[in-house]
């Protein structure tokens, strides 16, 4: 015999019996229909009578994952009779029968009328959270709360038509990805950058279609074998003329036709891509790459974008003091490559301290030297046995070599006074802030020494570059991901923030030993091996994460964002030097500060999409257990509750971006950046050059958006970038904002 105790949705329920050949298991196959509105809460087992006490709005079981598993199992399968004869069954009006059962695994249907299913729909709309298909889940928002069944219902298949028309991990054909090798949610290994792991049969950097962008607006033509013209392997963006003073009706047009002409006129000799002459090899055509659309643009439309491009600070770092260590420095023709070098040192050590930082980085730079030039005579003897993997492992050292190649040429005697020249400037502006730290934004000296105390790796975490933009390509139709597409009605809203850098050996060393205690083991590298919390550092790294996604909120929020579309920022090749143990407890801490600010604050934003990929249980899971009364994320004495509906899905962020856009929905896309890029304007990074490993999320929004615009060598006048040191008092800062 089984009895089932509901209680919460219906008042007053009574117990009803269900007389059965007895279960097969304590849990018993048999469930009713209540489990489309009710899940399980308590099973016992006493004098051959199960009894199933049931609670309302999708409460999961907590001890026992095998049936929560089951409850959403059912929940999804589950057909509903009549609203009447649910009634009367839940009322103990009526015995119930084989046919006004289920049983688990068979999933018996409960009848096929219009009005049945459509009951069932409304049912399972009334959990706080709903399966709505293509491996998603809706998390309903507490004003959702208010909404009627039906209306519930219509925003399940509302975003289950979304979802459906975008394309998941995939390349530009139909060759899958798999989702555990790519934890930002979203393409990087399309064809054209290394297929099949084989960097040789990746196409021109003249077939990226900013490229094509870029040339059409009159771009400074660089020569590949003039490594003056490329910072750190990021090729100068240069117009010859004034984007903002181009006729406004002129047509900019992105298409394989346009592409194939580009390359024919700059690249047709493939000087820039010698791995093809070194294989012998022919690229393939253009339109059996992007297909035969086009993706048309006025010049006047790509001004509005550049007039979109917006700055969010934290409230720690002052606007006015961010546009002029970016402006006068950072970004600076003449200085960027300085500040590229001593990114990873304070800028107080820099302006004070600067025999210790030369002799360290010009220490590092040597040893990087002889590192990669060692991977390249390994990369030269795989190529010279045949083996073409060596192709990747000598491009990836090719352009780590151009780096150090670089910092060593500043760094050596030869430029030596150069540098000492670049620090007295730098110096001299340290000292004039301090003299006066309020005009710079401050509100003390104190205030002041505490942001000189950090490198520029650290502020950047304090950062969001925002800009309107379009994807060039789109991933919503079946087989042809990444094909080039018309533009949408509306624009993209791009916000372009990095992550905490627990990867490159420096940051790791400056950022790991502020929060997190190591274990040696023998012979171990000393960036590597940290494996636990400090005692009280765990709450400090949560605020840090917390600053970091409230100054991208902020920014959503200014641009008029409703639809976030977000992936695992930080997640990746980020945390590669924390050990697996710690690295559980970091993604914990990025998705609780989402979901507290979703929680604290209304930002406006509707939906909440995330691609947490492979930590998308533990993220469920958390908003699991906050979403509990007076938890975390509802807790109505502290006025929390989730003010946007969240879905966690497996589609591809940029993709799901463009489709929103398609729709006229204002949407967002989460673009990873580098330190480089929010500090000193490199926007997309490796976007031209880079492939292999040089070629990741950064870069592919960058190959495949009007997202170069946001470069400050290009945006930098409406960022307030472009000033004169001795007019200090004309700096505006409309486009900018402390969050």
């Amino acid at each position: 015999t089984i009895q089932f105790i509901a209680r919460g949705k219906v008042a007053g329920a009574s117990i009803f019996k269900l007389s059965r050949n007895g279960p097969r298991t304590q849990y018993c196959d048999v469930m009713l229909p209540a489990l489309a509105t009710f899940v399980v809460e308590d099973v016992q087992l006493e004098d051959k009578v199960v009894t199933v006490k049931l609670i309302s709005r999708g409460s999961m079981l907590n001890n026992d994952p095998e049936l929560a598993r089951w409850c959403d199992e059912i929940k999804e399968n589950l057909l509903m009779p009549s609203e009447e004869k649910f009634s009367e069954l839940l009322q103990g009006e009526e015995d119930c029968t084989t046919r006004n059962c289920a049983e688990y695994k068979r999933h018996s249907t409960w009848g096929s009328s219009h009005r049945e299913m459509q009951c069932a729909r409304h049912a399972s709309a009334m959990f706080t959270n709903v399966s709505v298909g293509q491996g998603a889940t809706l998390y309903f928002s507490a004003a959702c709360e208010k909404l009627s069944a039906d209306e519930r219902c219509k925003l399940v298949d509302e975003m289950r038509d979304v979802l459906q028309n975008v394309n998941a991990y995939c390349d530009h054909c139909t060759s899958p990805v798999n989702p555990a090798d790519h934890p930002r949610g979203f393409v990087w290994s399309h064809a054209w950058v290394q297929p099949k792991n084989d960097i040789a049969q990746g196409l021109p950097v003249t077939y990226r279609p900013s490229y094509a962008l870029l040339s059409q607006l009159g771009r400074v033509r660089r020569d590949p074998e003039d490594q003056s013209q490329i910072e750190s392997h990021v090729p100068r963006v240069e117009l010859k003329n004034d984007l903002m003073k181009m006729e406004a009706g002129e047509v900019i047009e992105i298409s394989s036709a346009m592409i194939e002409k580009v390359h024919n006129a700059e690249n047709r000799d493939l000087r820039m891509d010698k791995v093809f002459k070194e294989l012998g090899e022919e690229p393939p055509k253009v339109k059996d790459v992007y297909g035969d659309k086009a993706f048309k643009i006025t010049v006047g439309e790509l001004q509005q974008l550049v007039r979109s491009t917006m700055v969010t600070t934290s409230s720690s770092l002052p606007i006015t003091f961010y546009e002029h260590l970016v402006g006068d420095f950072t970004s600076h023709p003449d200085y960027m490559l300085f500040f590229t070098v001593f990114r990873t040192s304070p800028l107080m050590k820099i302006a004070e301290d600067f025999s210790e930082c030369y002799k360290l980085h010009l220490k590092l730079a040597v040893e990087e030297e002889q590192e990669t030039l060692g991977k390249l005579k390994e990369a030269d003897e795989k190529i010279s046995k045949g083996d073409r993997s060596g192709y990747g492992l000598k491009h990836r050292n090719e352009v780590k070599n151009s780096i150090v190649n670089q910092s060593l040429r500043l760094l050596r005697k030869g430029e030596e006074m150069l540098v000492e020249e670049y620090q007295n400037d730098f110096r001299k502006w340290v000292d004039k802030v301090l003299q006066d730290p309020t005009k710079y934004g401050f509100t003390s000296k104190r205030h002041a020494l505490l942001n000189f105390s950090k490198t520029l790796m650290e502020l950047s975490t304090e950062v969001c570059v925002s800009q309107r933009g379009y994807f060039f390509t789109s991933g919503s139709e079946r087989g042809k991901s990444n094909h080039i597409a018309p533009k949408p009605p509306r624009a993209v809203t791009f916000l372009s923030a990095p992550g905490l850098d627990f990867c490159y050996i420096q940051p790791t060393l400056r950022e790991a030993p502020k929060y997190f205690n190591r274990i040696a083991q023998d012979g171990q590298e000393a960036h590597k091996g940290w494996m636990y919390f400090k005692e009280g550092k765990q709450s400090e790294f949560h605020h840090r994460i917390k600053v970091l996604y409230r100054c991208i909120f902020t920014s959503a929020k200014r641009q008029g964002v409703r639809n976030m579309c977000m992936l695992s920022l930080g997640l990746g090749i980020f945390l590669s030097n924390i050990e697996p143990i710690l690295k559980e407890e970091l993604v914990k801490e990025y998705f609780k500060a989402q979901f507290e600010l979703l929680s604290e604050e209304d930002w406006g934003f509707e939906n909440y999409f995330i691609n947490a990929t492979t930590f998308t249980a533990t993220a469920m899971a958390l908003l699991d257990e906050g979403l509990k009364d007076d938890h975390n994320y509802n807790n109505e004495k502290d006025r929390l509750h989730l003010r946007s509906n969240i879905i966690f899905h497996n589609k591809d962020v940029k993709f799901l971006a463009a489709h929103l856009s398609t729709l006229g929905r204002s949407a967002s896309f989460l673009n990873p950046s580098d330190s480089q890029a929010v500090m000193q304007g490199c926007m997309g990074m490796y976007w031209e050059l880079g492939r292999s490993f040089n070629f990741v999320g950064e870069e592919d929004w960058g190959a495949t958006s009007t997202g170069v615009l946001s470069c400050f060598s290009i945006s930098g006048r409406y960022l307030h970038l472009e000033h004169d040191n001795e007019n200090d008092d004309a700096i505006s800062t409309t486009t900018t904002i402390n969050a």
